[in-house]
């Protein structure tokens, strides 16, 4: 029985999944792929009304790309390495915020902020989630 339940459970949610991707617009679907090619797996998102979100990942690199319901792109975000981000954005947090660590970092492009970095800080005092240009100003705390 057991068995019998987990199989609808699963047949049920792959339904569900093809329905949910294939609501998504073509014109977005497209727009992905001209940007990303050869990208067969990913996983849609309807953020609100006017925004698709698309999450795959490129090399092992986990990537999520947005798009507006006309194919217009939005925005990329891609984790990387800590050793990625540019000099002054980590000298920057450095003397912003001594005795933190980095421990998280994403590159973003956004088609109104142009390229920057999201950063994840800690110290047993401190969480916070950065956004920085890449000479190292500070856009959001």
């Amino acid at each position: 029985m057991k068995t019998l339940v987990v199989i609808v459970f699963a047949i049920l949610a792959f339904n569900a999944y093809s329905l949910y991707v294939s609501s998504v617009p073509a014109v977005v679907k497209n727009a992905l792929a001209q940007k990303f090619p050869l990208r067969n797996d990913v996983g849609w998102t309807k953020k609100d009304h006017t925004c698709y979100e698309a999450e795959f990942s490129v090399h092992g690199i986990d990537t999520q790309v947005y798009f507006a319901s006309n194919g217009k792109w939005l925005e990329t975000q891609a984790g990387i390495a800590l050793s990625q981000l540019p000099k002054r954005v980590t000298e920057t947090i450095t003397k912003n915020y001594p005795g933190c660590s980095i421990v998280g970092a994403e590159k973003i492009e956004d088609v109104k902020k142009g390229i920057f970095y999201e950063t994840d800080i800690m110290s047993p005092h401190i969480t916070k989630e950065l956004e920085l240009k890449s000479d190292g100003t500070l856009y959001k705390e």
